[in-house]
């Protein structure tokens, strides 16, 4: 099986029962990924498996399973080892090895994927070439006059659109140049069909003259397009369809350069968002609309509906699409342009530029010694150059570099320009192993290099190190920006950084089945409020921090853990104490701005813990000299950390005879697991009938649906960016008013502080309608765990007096006898000797000449360096004077004087025998 992992053979049998642990209601990417294996596995044969595997999903389309089998490339980058990946993340279990495929059969395998990519590319352009040859011819003969019944029930005309014979719509799909590459069919009852082998990606038919225009529309279907451009009067371009929109505006961007505004005019899926949790007209929208600074106008759509432009102006009137699309145009678009588009292009490549950019690739032509062309040499596939990077001080410059890898998946890399300092073997590197394909010819490879630096785009980007929070009220993910920056933020990191928020099910599922259980469990309230604090932790002003839930096994810790990562993601999302120790700093910063869950504290070295809270919580990485030997910059991040263990980590920490500091356990608290009613951390069981059924019940629930809480929360938070700040910091302040008794210390109150930013963000995700909770239902969970933490703790001081006071009295009980001189036995010779003194000890007696205390005098070095071992002694001992426990002299701050026995006049400590007495429970 280790031979699938890694791109060899795999068995039917094995590949089959890889398939039955995954469920085939998966997000369609991934189940687009699943099929993109089976067919560079098995060919053509694969189909029935793959179809056979997806029938038994809720979804099931079987034209959509043809259609998606056929569009996939037989030879694509994406292997078995995807689907084998897939599956062990459901369960599935390599039962046994498999002899890995040797050198000989590796390189094999590449010389015949490479066959087959030349073979499958030559074929696609001698289909896309056959196939504008029957477009052209076909639109020519069609008339430019006539009737449809579609364009009738659409209520829309014929804009640069024919009629064929039988009645039949003939769309024109053209290049950005105007060079009719297909043609769209769409018969009267709607059905559409493109020309067999023909080009799609990055064709478009206007409507209206986008020439000198201040605003460009874009929209999916040619209804939609044509409902618009009459409602406005502006130029619309037609897309085709969803996967063609990104394309589209890439090119329209790169052509009319950064002046024009680009407005997308979304499909609204919200009955596609019902049954799965996403709504692809608008995700795609405003995916594409980052990548191009553009922006997105939405039609009003019934909860449960899929409506474009068109189906709401047949219910609402052009007028309102018109006041829709308006509305979404910033007025300084009224005003002429200062600089026709026509200026803004020609920045975007050097005069008498010799590389061509098309759908096959870039290609460089060469001029023989006449001046006179040469055939042209093909560099690479496609690729674009579409910004000019740079960090945030204006250094570090780049280039945005974006293609689509062999499967189809867009990629976007911030290439930095120093890597083309050298023969570029690394940069291209890079590339290769993003999917770019790169001819072998030396010529071309140095030509690559030239390609891209000679472009000269217009946009800047800002590169970012992290993710989270950036100014503007920006979120950044490894793989998009939430929000709108006032300049295009790209993600960048040294090495590839996995975007974790994966969503299964949909949100209402997610609110019901999980969500909805955590009601009168304050554990489980408090867990989940804890995911998403981690993403309102910057704006509320707190600083890092977390919880750590201790009980016995068996108690509900685990399950309180997977239902917060059901918040983000699968249950993968949390992770082992073990594994991030020895990356701690790269998965913190993977986490910045949201929560870390970790389990089993037990598993990490108890050498180790302490520094791991420390780090995790003070958010900054260890420095770090770079090759040249120049300090290499921190990684940093801010974060909230929900953990679970048998031990909390002063306990961890003393199996090594290590005493955790109070600014340790003060960064990752200890709350006690077991809620108080017998039935460990559960107080509630709703309709189950045990503590373990319920546990077993809500693992399963948060398998099936996960990950739309957090990513529904993130848009309601960052479209509420400007008043966010104020909101959290308020409910804060006001919950640390109403739960710190005014007794308690700075530490208490720092701690108290940490559980009311819990309770408000849980707060805040009610009132955005993600939990379904009653209102003040995550304040009391957060009100009640932080009571419990407070009452095992102790009391309301700080955690250094205690453990001073605590460590003081530990070792006058281990040496009380063997290191004291008894005061009135020095003399003695039949007396105990004693070794290593510490000091002299005096009896008080009773009436009846019984010892009813002791009272120690400690000699001073051996405080020092002892008894107040890794604390400050002055520290030490303000706290023995302040709470009675210390005698000094009059006159003087802490000592005293006696004279000893044997010693004379010495100076001492005086420990009074009230040190015993005091409780630290």
């Amino acid at each position: 099986m280790k031979a699938a992992m890694r791109g060899g053979s795999a068995s039917p049998e094995q590949i089959r029962a890889a398939l039955d642990c995954i469920p085939p209601d998966l997000p369609r990417d991934e189940w687009a990924r699943i099929a993109m294996s089976l067919k560079s596995e098995l060919g053509a044969a694969g189909f029935d498996l793959f179809d056979a595997w997806s029938a038994t999903g809720e979804s099931y389309d079987a034209a959509a399973a043809r259609d998606t089998w056929r569009s996939i490339k037989a030879a694509g980058r994406v292997t078995i080892g995807t689907l084998f990946h897939l599956a062990q993340q459901h369960g599935f279990k390599r039962s046994e090895p498999a002899a890995p495929p040797s050198p000989e059969a590796l390189k094999a395998q590449a010389a015949e994927r490479a066959e087959r990519d030349q073979q499958e590319q030559a074929a696609r352009e001698a289909a896309q070439t056959k196939a504008a040859r029957t477009a052209q011819r076909r639109f020519s003969e069609a008339s430019e006059s006539g009737s449809s019944a579609y364009l009738d029930r659409k209520a829309v005309g014929a804009h640069g659109v024919r009629f064929a014979a039988d009645g039949a719509l003939q769309v024109p799909m053209r290049s950005l140049q105007g060079e009719l590459r297909n043609l769209q069919t769409i018969k009267s009852e709607g059905t559409k069909r493109y020309l067999t082998g023909g080009q799609k990606t990055g064709l478009l038919h206007w409507i209206g003259n986008p020439e000198g225009a201040q605003a460009l529309l874009l929209c999916e279907g040619y209804a939609t397009a044509a409902t618009v451009y009459e409602a406005t009067a502006r130029p619309v371009a037609c897309c085709f369809d969803t996967s063609n929109l990104a394309h589209v505006a890439r090119a329209l961007r790169s052509h009319y350069g950064p002046g024009v505004l680009l407005l997308i005019a979304a499909d609204n899926d919200r009955g596609t968002e019902a049954r799965t949790g996403k709504n692809p007209g608008r995700i795609a929208a405003e995916a594409t609309a980052r990548k191009v600074g553009g922006f997105v106008a939405l039609p009003d759509a019934p909860e449960g509906q899929n409506v474009d432009f068109n189906d709401w102006a047949a219910s609402a009137g052009l007028d309102a699409v018109k006041s829709r699309i308006e509305a979404a145009i910033p007025q300084a678009l009224a005003q002429p342009a200062a600089e026709p588009p026509a200026q803004s292009r020609k920045a975007a490549a050097p005069e008498h530029d010799r590389f061509r950019l098309d759908s096959a690739g870039v290609w460089f032509t060469e001029l023989d010694g006449e001046g006179r062309p040469k055939p042209p040499l093909w560099v690479c596939s496609p690729l674009e150059v579409t910004a000019q990077t740079r960090d945030a001080d204006s250094r570090e410059w780049g280039f945005l570099l974006e293609f689509d890898d062999p499967a189809g998946n867009h990629r976007q890399w911030a290439a930095p320009a120093k890597m083309l300092a050298a023969d570029g073997a690394e940069f291209r590197g890079v590339l290769l192993s993003l999917g770019l394909r790169i001819s072998t010819a030396p010529r071309a490879r140095q030509l690559l290099a030239t390609y891209v630096q000679t472009r000269q785009p217009e946009a800047l980007a800002r590169c970012v190190d992290r993710v989270g929070w950036h100014p503007g009220g920006v979120y950044v993910l490894p793989d998009e920006v939430i929000g709108h920056a006032s300049e295009r933020l790209i993600f960048q990191a040294e090495v590839a950084t996995e975007n974790t928020l994966r969503q299964r099910g949909t949100l209402d599922q997610w609110r019901k089945r999980v969500a909805s259980y955590a009601v009168g469990n304050s554990r489980l309230t408090f867990a989940i409020s804890a995911a998403f604090a981690g993403m309102v932790l910057r704006p509320s002003g707190e600083g890092g921090g977390g919880f750590h839930l201790v009980g016995a096994s068996s108690s509900g810790k685990s399950t309180a853990l997977r239902i917060a990562a059901s918040v983000y993601g699968p249950a993968a999302y949390a992770q082992n104490w073990r594994s991030t120790s020895n990356a701690i700093e790269g998965t913190s910063a993977a986490h910045c701005d949201r929560t870390l869950i970790l389990d089993e504290i037990a598993q990490i070295d108890a050498r180790e813990v302490g520094e791991c809270s420390y780090m995790l919580s003070n958010g900054m990485g260890k420095a770090r000299a770079s090759r040249t030997g120049q300090p290499r910059p921190r990684l940093q991040w801010l974060l909230m950390l929900l953990s679970a263990g048998e031990v909390g980590i002063a306990q961890h920490m003393a199996s090594v005879n290590k005493t955790a500091r109070a600014g340790q356990e003060l960064r990752l608290v200890d709350l006690p697991a077991d809620a108080g009613v017998g039935m460990g951390l559960f107080e509630r069981l709703h309709d189950k009938d045990s503590p373990q059924a319920l546990a077993l019940y809500l693992g399963k629930a948060a398998d099936a649906c996960h990950g739309t809480a957090g990513r529904a929360f993130l848009e309601h938070i960052v479209s509420r960016a400007d008043t966010l700040r104020e909101h959290m910091r308020s409910a804060v302040d006001r919950l640390a008013v109403e739960w710190i008794p005014e007794a308690a210390s700075g530490q208490v109150h720092r701690v108290a502080r940490r559980f009311a930013v819990v309770g408000a963000a849980g707060e805040l995700a009610t009132t955005a309608g993600l939990t379904g909770w009653p209102e003040g239902e995550a304040e009391r969970a957060a009100r009640r765990c932080f009571q419990n933490w407070l009452a095992s703790r102790g009391g309301l001081g700080n955690s250094e007096d205690r453990q001073m006071l605590s460590q003081v009295r530990r070792f006058l009980e281990l040496h009380g006898e063997g290191r004291f001189t008894d005061w009135n036995r020095a003399d003695d010779a039949h007396a105990p000797r004693t070794l290593s003194r510490a000091g002299f000890r005096k009896a008080s007696k009773d009436v009846t000449g019984d010892v009813e205390s002791w009272t120690y005098y400690v000699l001073p070095e051996t405080f020092k360096t002892e008894v107040c071992a890794g604390f400050d002694v002055r520290a030490v001992l303000r706290v023995l004077r302040e709470v009675g426990h210390l005698a000094p002299d009059k006159g003087r701050p802490f000592d005293c004087r006696p004279r000893l026995p044997g010693l004379g006049k010495a100076t001492v400590y005086c420990i009074k025998p009230s040190i015993f007495e005091y409780e630290d429970d």
